[in-house]
């Protein structure tokens, strides 16, 4: 994950050993912030 970088829904990334999908076009929200409603998904430890 990179904070400057734009995701598109479906989008799959890395960040603090967890790999995270965004629910929808995102920028700048980091992964594990946005809680159970936010854009990323918790998909476990990578």
């Amino acid at each position: 994950w990179d904070t400057a970088s734009s995701y598109g829904g479906g989008t799959t990334v890395s960040h603090q050993g967890h790999t995270w999908k965004s629910k929808w076009w995102t920028k700048g929200e980091e992964p594990g912030t946005t809680g159970e409603w936010g854009v990323w998904q918790d998909l476990g430890a990578c």
